[in-house]
């Protein structure tokens, strides 16, 4: 839906700063280690963001204009018009993304996705907590004196493979963000931290706080996004740039519309943005 994609791009925001590929220490404050998101600039999303929409760098609404060379013989297909399938994005949801992908590789011919695979098709690339990680804490003699390496602690949504997840040993269930989270360590440091009750406990104290200001952090954007109502709103307000948008939209979805007009009904928004048109 137009109008969605719309709500998503001015509700995606940046990291003010790529902090979080920087390593940082117990001695850093947390809240300012991890990374500030912005919107044009602001804390919160901007409405006015749509009077970007016609800005490629923005967004891009390109869909009859990039199929055109495939579907004459102008280009693309040796001179002959190509093939074009759609997919409605419904069918890459996560219980749908593993049974959609091994449709395609029959009809398309490429090695079908491994059953082994599956849950790599099951999860959200981008999320709430894809802004604020990976993030690296690293503790050395400093911390502690008797400490003869530096120990990297990798936080991440999801275990990394050749690390030993370590949320366990210093978060409880019920703690902010357990579930959406890894604390990874390597194997041999685990060893070392389990059995040392003063790196163990003030570890403990530092994650605990992480969380906490991490949940902050997530809940703070969860609260100020821009719905898709907001977007239809500001249409209604500003005529003559939603005239604009449906005049690109008519030339561009000329395609879909003829071969996948069920995929247009589909679209609830849009629907309502062509009746305020």
């Amino acid at each position: 839906d137009p109008i969605s994609r719309l709500k998503t791009s001015i509700n995606h925001g940046y990291p003010k700063a790529k902090v979080s590929k920087f390593e940082f220490s117990l001695k850093d404050d947390i809240d300012k280690s991890l990374p500030e998101i912005v919107y044009s600039g602001a804390l919160t999303p901007q409405i006015t963001d749509l009077e970007k929409i016609f800005d490629k760098k923005f967004i891009d609404f390109k869909y009859q204009s990039n199929l055109t060379p495939f579907l004459t013989n102008e280009g693309g297909g040796g001179g002959k018009p190509r093939q074009i399938i759609y997919i409605d994005t419904q069918d890459l949801q996560a219980d749908k993304a593993f049974d959609t992908m091994q449709k395609l590789s029959k009809i398309l011919h490429f090695n079908p996705p491994k059953q082994e695979d599956k849950t790599k098709f099951e999860r959200k690339a981008w999320n709430n907590y894809t802004s604020f990680l990976p993030f690296t804490l690293f503790i050395n003699h400093k911390d502690f004196s008797y400490l003869k390496n530096k120990i990297k602690f990798n936080f991440t949504e999801e275990p990394l493979s050749n690390l030993k997840d370590t949320k366990n040993l210093f978060l409880d269930k019920n703690d902010p963000c357990y579930e959406n989270l890894s604390i990874n360590v390597e194997q041999e440091h685990y060893e070392l931290i389990k059995e040392d009750e003063k790196i163990k406990e003030r570890l403990k104290s530092y994650f605990k706080e992480f969380v906490k200001i991490l949940e902050e952090k997530v809940k703070f954007r969860a609260n100020n996004v821009l719905s898709e109502q907001d977007i239809l709103n500001y249409f209604k307000a500003n005529s003559s740039l939603a005239l604009k948008f449906k005049t690109l939209l008519d030339k561009e979805l000329t395609h879909i519309k003829q071969t996948r007009p069920d995929i247009i009904a589909s679209w609830k928004y849009y629907a309502e943005f062509e009746e305020i048109c």
